[in-house]
């Protein structure tokens, strides 16, 4: 049985197997656990050496502690409140009196688990809303998901906390996840940073050292020139059917193209500077015409965090990922080989053009002010591109003339907000995500444009920071969040807005 653990909270509470929801949560000797397709989460005491349990309980529970949980991460074993469900009256369920105030006896396994229903209502916004996924939210990190034009099938790359990496594939739109690579006798450290699927079957997700494709949907293999690293962004190329991963790292400062994944022709952009203009991000509007956003940031830490943005990092060491630039992680633990980085010092921005596949290269951005750097770009059209930058301030770029003139279309001033990824719709649709990350303070912001850029609305989810978005047509898409807790979060876009 697979549990979802969290750090435990001090509390005050008079009983083990209490309400995690409540103000001072779980006892100081328990985790908070939810067990993988049951609703609701509960407090846990690990089982004595003897297999028995502590016997202190909430007023009014009758269900007894049993040893009966076995954690996914070390084989721990953990007690919980076992119950027998019934189904006698749907209305009032007599079972639920056995498990307490706000809790409810739940089928799992043999028997049944009380566990608690009063879980804060999930954040979401008018057309973004959150998928209640205990797999998902087991992971403790993912940076990139990709889905099938189906909407119901998808890939993630993610981090495990105790775990390490793993590839995780969903058949119902989200709901539940099932682990696809690495298989049980083997372990690798990588961070996934991009995912790209064309079809059930068919799909890549690219990382900071190597690169893993599928061709069946279900086995995952690496690709046969590792070198490419690292890769933060992957996409489709509708018109050819081609993978392209944007790469700078190894002999590639560009993109790299691949049928299926097992093999990647590199493309330099021939002429640019690499140490200036590293690529990031890719848009790829037809089979010759490509755009790549190429920047630095300030990164001086050691080389135990990998930057994913001026904002963002993660502790190659255990996969957690942590604000940059404060010297102190989400939780206000200051890890020891973070360092302060400077405000601004050694930004730079520019975006570059294609029109024939990678041959020459063109600079169509160039930003001089050593304040923003770029991060996500779409487009619809050879012509017409949304780009995000960040740095002092957040802006998002427009260009209807295929590069030659860029509008500041929507400037956010805060200092601490972040834009990650665009995804354009039609000419005259597209989102933005990203937010403000600041320790102990999540915004995620989704930017709204039905006019082709020209206007944006913001929809804000507190507690979150929108990292990437997926969308397969004007009706489904998907958004990836690391959550202020150190977790993550799904959300599945609602088109109705309702």
């Amino acid at each position: 049985m697979r549990s979802v653990f969290s750090v435990a909270t001090f509390s005050l509470a008079s009983a083990h197997y209490g309400d995690p929801y409540k103000l001072f949560g779980c006892e100081k000797d328990e985790i908070k656990v939810r067990i993988n397709g049951v609703p609701g989460e509960f407090c846990s005491p690990p089982c004595n050496t003897d297999g028995s349990c502590p016997t202190d309980i909430p007023t009014g529970v009758t269900a007894k502690p049993g040893c009966v949980l076995t954690s996914s991460q070390g084989g721990q074993k953990y007690c919980a409140l076992v119950c027998t469900p019934s189904s006698a009256n749907p209305f009032k369920k007599p079972e639920d009196a056995q498990c307490g105030t706000h809790a409810s006896c739940k089928k799992a396994t043999d028997n049944g688990l009380c566990t608690y229903d009063d879980a804060p209502k999930p954040p979401a916004s008018a057309h973004w809303k959150p998928i209640i996924s205990p797999t998902f939210d087991a992971l403790s990190e993912a940076l990139a998901v990709g889905f099938a034009p189906d909407g119901k099938t998808g890939f993630v790359g993610a981090g495990i906390n105790g775990v390490g990496v793993e590839i995780l594939k969903t058949v119902d739109s989200g709901v539940t996840w099932d682990s696809v690579w690495p298989d049980s006798n083997k372990t690798t450290f990588d961070l996934l940073l991009g995912a790209a699927c064309k079809s059930e079957k068919s799909a890549v997700i690219t990382g900071a050292l190597f690169q893993e494709f599928t061709t069946d949907g279900n086995t995952f293999k690496g690709s046969l020139d590792d070198q490419l690293e690292p890769s933060q962004d992957a996409k489709v190329i509708k018109e050819s059917g081609e993978y392209a991963i944007a790469v700078n790292g190894g002999k590639t400062n560009g993109v790299a193209l691949s049928t299926t994944g097992y093999f990647w022709k590199n493309i330099n952009m021939k002429g640019v500077d690499a140490a200036t203009y590293p690529a990031r991000y890719g848009a790829y509007p037809s089979a010759t015409t490509w755009y790549l956003t190429a920047g630095t940031f300030p990164t001086n830490n050691s080389d135990a965090f990998k930057h994913v943005n001026s904002k963002l990092m993660i502790n190659k060491k255990n996969g957690k990922y942590h604000v940059a630039g404060n010297g102190f992680d989400i939780k206000g633990s200051p890890p020891s080989a973070v360092a302060t980085a400077s405000a601004v010092d050694g930004f730079t921005a520019g975006i570059f053009k294609t029109t024939d596949k990678g041959a020459s290269w063109t600079q169509v951005f160039k930003d001089v002010s050593n304040t923003i750097y770029p991060n996500g770009i779409d487009c619809i059209s050879e012509d017409h591109c949304i780009a995000v930058v960040e740095g002092t301030n957040c802006q998002i770029l427009v260009t209807t003339s295929g590069g030659k003139n860029w509008t500041v279309a929507n400037e956010d001033t805060d200092a601490a907000c972040s834009l990650t990824y665009v995804a354009m719709i039609s000419e005259t649709e597209a989102w933005v995500g990203g937010g403000h990350m600041a320790q102990f303070d999540f915004e995620g912001r989704f930017w709204h444009t039905t006019d082709g850029g020209k206007s944006w609305t913001k929809e804000a989810i507190k507690g979150v920071y929108i990292f990437d978005l997926d969308m397969q047509s004007a009706s489904s898409g998907y958004a990836v969040a690391l959550t202020q807790q150190s977790g993550v979060a799904l959300f599945k876009y609602n088109p109705s807005g309702q």
